[in-house]
């Protein structure tokens, strides 16, 4: 029998991943079915087969006009398409610099939420009853902050985690 897993996605991480690695022309990617497969790699090293019954997608509205309005049609497309995604949305946050040289002050923007949404929603899943809730919680960011909740959901009774990057790249943490 498969062990009942919950994919918790940092889609801020996961979009500057795809940018970063050149590979934007994923950035539309079915977030519902990369779950799944990134649960079948990480049941191996934990031996058990997962299924993914729950997909939290965070993320924060960005800034520009045009990039947002692409942002809501693909969170749109998501929630029509994917039945298991649950998407939590941060903010950004104005904030001032100043330069060390000249003294000129800059605005810039800084996201809010993201990593906190993710976190709050693993611990939520981990506090459900037993039999409600996820036995395995698979966290997808490249965020390197970010998987020190795994050790937290992980000490929970009956709980595993697995850490998976946009990049492959694996941590695992079992109690």
């Amino acid at each position: 029998m498969a062990a009942r897993a919950a994919a918790f996605v940092d889609g801020l991480n996961l979009y500057h991943g795809l940018r970063d690695a050149a590979l934007l022309k994923y950035r539309r990617l079915d977030v519902d079915g990369m779950a799944g497969s990134l649960a079948a790699d990480a049941g191996g090293p934990l031996g058990v087969s997962l299924d993914v019954t729950r997909v939290v997608y965070c993320t924060s509205p960005v800034a520009d006009k045009g990039a947002a309005r692409r942002q809501d049609i693909y969170l749109q497309a998501l929630q029509q398409h994917c039945s298991r995604v649950e998407i939590r949305r941060g903010t950004y946050e104005e904030k001032t610099r100043e330069c060390a040289r000249c003294g000129a002050r800059v605005g810039f923007q800084t996201e809010k939420q993201t990593d906190v949404n993710l976190a709050v929603e693993m611990m939520l899943e981990a506090a459900k009853p037993e039999g409600h809730r996820a036995e395995v919680h698979l966290l997808i960011t490249g965020d390197t902050d970010l998987p020190s909740v795994t050790v937290d959901v992980a000490g929970a009774p009956s709980q595993r985690a697995a850490v998976r990057s946009p990049a492959r790249r694996c941590v695992l943490s079992e109690c």
